[in-house]
């Protein structure tokens, strides 16, 4: 798995439960040790395996976070028949004026 890692070129966020018990500090150290893209490693307290099922909440969070910092924007959005079911998060890419400022600001 190490070529595997070392081969990704795109900024990773990856988001673990500090109480899995699958063990997250293998993967993660793997990511540090044979990687050489942008990373950010966060490990949510009282969480086990399946984050995004377990603690929902902090799972879109964490998204909605990095989402925000690529320069898109979001907006709760809901899943189901005639607005039932549950909450959410849909991106938006910046339009125009916006784009053009984001680019300018990642060109620095």
């Amino acid at each position: 798995m190490s070529a595997e890692i070392a081969a990704v070129r795109c900024p990773v966020s990856a988001l673990f439960g500090n109480q899995d018990e699958y063990g997250w500090r293998p993967s993660a150290m793997a990511l540090f040790e044979h990687g050489t893209m942008s990373l950010e490693v966060i490990a949510l307290s009282g969480v086990g395996h399946h984050p995004q099922q377990r603690a929902r909440g902090e799972t879109l969070q964490q998204l909605q976070r990095l989402i925000g910092r690529m320069g898109y924007t979001t907006q709760p959005t809901t899943t189901g028949k005639s607005g039932e079911g549950q909450q959410g998060t849909r991106a938006r890419r910046p339009r125009g004026g916006q784009l053009k400022r984001l680019r300018r600001l990642r060109s620095r």
